[in-house]
């Protein structure tokens, strides 16, 4: 009889020994068949004592490609995430169409299972900011007025993280959706994400079995998504794409990842 040519699963007799960079390794491994979503969730705990559904600081690369002022565009994006047990920070750059850079920042606390920003920043043509508030209930905009702030609120970056565990809590109490209260730099609105199926993806990684939440649009200015999250735990945006209302859109497809350093 032939030996199976996929590797047995990790059990938790291994999880002393799994380090965050062989843990990376296993998210990164994207092909189908392989030991993606096979690791338990004590092996990732085993990191740091870290939360297991919270990604290890890790830099992703992507592929993207939009349409923005009637111009289809081409070009790449990098988002880092950096963490240790207690904060995190967050940034995503990129430059469209030779002359235009985006980057986006986000950065605050880990308080308990939750990620609590408390301040996301968007530099384009400026630089808006959002500073949060927890104390205060409030959230503070450069060009806006003030919003209210809940425990579950979200900033544009922070978002992507925190959403693993959305999923898992939504999957664990039979839920088909996902709400939560998301900022930009300038606004607070709700974000109502529909849970679908598993769907198999293609990026220039591999292929990927991930799963898919959607958001249609509520209101005229919302912002519409759909999200592709796979690997280990589904801790990873392997696919992002956003459309707003006067046809601009944006779609990001992951390309290579690597280790970072925690935070000190």
């Amino acid at each position: 009889m032939k030996q199976s040519q996929h590797p047995p699963p990790i059990t938790r007799s291994l999880s002393a020994r799994v380090t965050r960079r062989g843990c990376l390794q296993l998210a990164s491994s994207g092909a189908m068949g392989s030991l993606v979503g096979a690791v338990p969730l004590m092996a990732l705990a085993s990191i740091n004592g870290a939360n297991p559904l919270l990604l290890p600081s890790t830099e992703l690369i992507y592929d993207l490609e939009g349409m923005q002022d009637g111009l289809r565009y081409n070009a790449s994006a990098t988002l880092r995430w950096q963490r240790n047990s207690t904060s995190y920070q967050a940034e995503l750059s990129a430059r469209i169409l030779v002359v235009f850079k985006r980057r986006q920042t986000s950065q605050g606390r880990i308080a308990g299972n939750a990620l609590q920003p408390t301040v996301f920043s968007d530099e384009g043509k400026r630089i808006r900011q959002a500073t949060f508030d927890p104390v205060g209930k409030r959230i503070s905009y450069t060009e806006s007025g003030d919003a209210p702030w809940s425990e579950p609120t979200q900033d544009r970056l922070s978002v992507y993280f925190m959403l693993p565990q959305r999923i898992a809590q939504a999957r664990f109490n039979k839920q088909t959706a996902i709400t939560l209260p998301v900022s930009s730099a300038n606004s607070l609105s709700t974000w109502r994400l529909r849970m679908g199926g598993r769907e198999i993806i293609d990026t220039p990684m591999g292929q990927w079995s991930t799963q898919t939440l959607t958001r249609d649009k509520q209101e005229v200015d919302d912002t519409a998504a759909k999200l592709w999250f796979g690997g280990v735990d589904d801790l990873l945006p392997l696919r992002i794409r956003l459309e707003d209302s006067d046809s601009t859109w944006l779609e990001q497809r992951l390309r290579s990842l690597r280790p970072l350093d925690d935070l000190a």
